[in-house]
């Protein structure tokens, strides 16, 4: 059984249309409505209907009004705006979609973007409601909770998706008349930013020629403004002392994640996304042009050594064995665990066996770190030519 909760103030005229639209379109459910202090008829309508109500005396606001609702089941959980109407089969998707908390798509809000899902519609399983627990009710009225709580959640280690399902969304139909709305809104992201914020310590290594769009990328990150960033450019030979340097920077300056680029590695997104995910060693895909071959540097080991990752394993965040370190986010705990990190195993007879960025991997793991890989976060990667407009070309990517 899933129980559905709905904050509403006043507006009885989209609180009818919502419930109607559940009664309708829903199967096995309870809904729960929160009355938080309403002025109209809402109260004298919802004794009409077969619902519990919670009811109080006064307007608490949206967050405080879901946490009553989370307090009062202990099932998994729909909060559901009352500004809202539901489709046919509406739930039945949802619960078919993987995923720990899972939103939908609306006439009006169709973000995508990592970790956020509206939670204007949200289904949540009880388990991420018991170890993550409530909404901070230090967000005031609404307005960013939903992006602090999936943030949370993600560094729970609970995954966020999307249903294909669309829900209308009369967008703001109450938050709108709350006075100074655009103000409390803009302290609420403040408040969110701030409580996520990290230290980001972004080495870029290079011979002194670094690729014009990969500054360009460095400076979007520089603006981004939800972490705080330090840049530096070393430069050092050979690669393995440059990386161990780097280390060696990084852990002295007290910062919470090294970041390492390649001069030739260029991220085509925000690569401060994957901050929230909190992993312990997360890359990204790029490719690599060996021996006449291309191929995607993210790994599985094999008994003979390493092969790049089929096809059919491809996309979203995805646990791996090994991956290149063109571009790689390593959280301050792995490297103050292994020393001398970014070193090649070599042979009794002297032959690289293992290069030094599948070796860190290899080592990071036998620790008991975990290795990921997001596919949606690809690298051009730049050989005199870009691999990835390669990789089209021949209908390898």
């Amino acid at each position: 059984m899933i129980d559905i909760i709905i904050p509403v103030f006043n507006n009885w005229k989209y609180t009818k249309k919502c419930i109607d639209s559940v009664i309708k379109n829903t199967k096995d459910y309870n809904l729960i409505v929160i009355d938080n202090g309403s002025s109209d008829d809402t109260a004298t309508e919802l004794k009409k209907l077969d619902v519990k109500v919670i009811t109080n005396k006064a307007n608490l606001g949206f967050v405080k009004a879901i946490n009553q609702g989370l307090l009062n089941t202990k099932n998994d959980v729909v909060l559901l705006n009352n500004d809202t109407e539901v489709s046919k089969r509406w739930l039945e998707k949802i619960k078919k979609t993987k995923g720990d908390l899972i939103g939908v798509k609306s006439s009006v809000e169709m973000q995508n973007n990592l970790p956020f899902i509206s939670f204007f519609c949200v289904f949540i399983k009880r388990k991420v409601v018991d170890d993550v627990g409530y909404l901070d009710e230090n967000i005031e009225v609404g307005l960013g909770d939903d992006l602090d709580y999936c943030i949370r959640a993600l560094k729970a280690g609970y995954t966020l998706n999307k249903a294909d399902v669309l829900v209308q969304h009369n967008h703001r139909t109450t938050i709108s008349k709350v006075d100074n709305i655009d103000f409390i809104g803009q302290k609420n992201h403040n408040y969110v930013l701030n409580k996520h914020k990290k230290k980001i310590y972004v080495a870029v290594l290079n011979q002194g020629n670094i690729r014009a769009d990969l500054n360009l990328v460095l400076m979007r990150m520089m603006q981004d403004g939800r972490h705080s960033l330090k840049i530096t450019y070393p430069s050092l030979k050979d690669i393995a002392h440059n990386r161990n340097q780097i280390v060696k920077d990084f852990l002295k300056s007290g910062y919470d994640y090294l970041l390492m680029l390649d001069d030739d590695t260029v991220p085509q997104h925000n690569i401060l996304d994957l901050v929230y995910l909190d992993k312990d060693i997360i890359g990204v895909p790029y490719p690599q042009w060996n021996e006449g071959d291309i191929y995607w540097v993210v790994m599985d080991k094999v008994e003979d050594g390493y092969k790049a990752i089929p096809i059919k394993e491809r996309g979203g965040l995805k646990k791996v064995d090994a991956l290149g370190t063109g571009c790689i986010l390593i959280a301050r705990r792995v490297l103050e665990e292994i020393k001398a990190p970014f070193m090649r195993k070599w042979s009794d007879e002297g032959l690289a066996e293992i290069g030094l960025d599948f070796y860190f991997c290899d080592k990071a793991r036998e620790k008991g770190f975990e290795v990921w890989c997001h596919w949606n976060y690809p690298c051009e990667h730049y050989k005199n030519i870009g691999l990835m407009q390669v990789l089209k070309l021949i209908n390898k990517s």
